[in-house]
């Protein structure tokens, strides 16, 4: 089996691809909440995060970091498998 080095170095800490990207995924979410009040309360804050912000923007990093892990999304049902 072929493993990608970074996939192999994280089975290797005990861990598995998908844990570790919701755990990236974690700390992205707090660091950007740290921006967001910070921001709130001074406009000049962070001023060298350059990040989009926005919901959309965030979820796509997300979805990112669980397909760079490995994830894939469930299959969509054709019209031959829509119930009736």
């Amino acid at each position: 089996m072929n493993i990608e080095p970074l996939h192999q170095f994280i089975y290797d800490q005990g861990s598995d691809p998908i844990e570790w990207a919701a755990q990236l995924i974690a700390i992205q979410f707090d660091a950007q909440e740290s921006v967001i009040v910070a921001r709130f309360h001074d406009l000049k804050a962070f001023p060298g995060y350059h990040l989009d912000l926005d919901s959309v923007s965030t979820a796509r990093r997300a979805i990112a970091q669980l397909l760079d892990a490995g994830w894939t999304p469930p299959a969509l049902p054709s019209a031959e498998q829509e119930p009736k």
